[in-house]
């Protein structure tokens, strides 16, 4: 079992409901538990894309799902809210960034923990 921190965010609609719509995803998947999220909060896009602010928020959960395995799942949640695959400084509807998962350390072409811009 491992404790997972996520960021979620984004800027494309009405931000405060897919995020809640997000966040009840994630907590119906199977081998995930005691999801817990912060308050939303708003930041300025790094981006030179001219876009409006991001909401933002940090997800805390129990898995026993592997690294790859929540991954996975996360990238199916944010298709299922919209995401369409964007350059990196475009806005969103929502971006699920795995931040951290336990102590692991891991570097791939799709995860890298802990998530290098955390």
């Amino acid at each position: 079992m491992a404790i997972c921190y996520l960021g979620l965010g984004g800027n494309i609609g009405d931000s405060f409901a897919v995020m809640e719509k997000t966040v009840r995803a994630i907590a119906k998947l199977d081998q995930v538990w005691e999801v817990e999220v912060s308050r939303p909060f708003l930041t300025t896009p790094v981006s030179s894309v001219e876009q409006r602010d991001y909401l933002n928020a940090v997800c805390r959960l129990r898995t026993s799902l592997t690294p790859t395995e929540l991954f996975s799942k996360l990238e199916e949640i944010e298709s299922a809210m919209g995401k369409v695959a964007k350059p990196k400084e475009e806005p969103r509807v929502i971006d699920i960034d795995m931040l951290f998962y336990g102590q692991k350390r891991m570097e791939s072409d799709k995860l890298s923990l802990p998530h290098p811009r955390w």
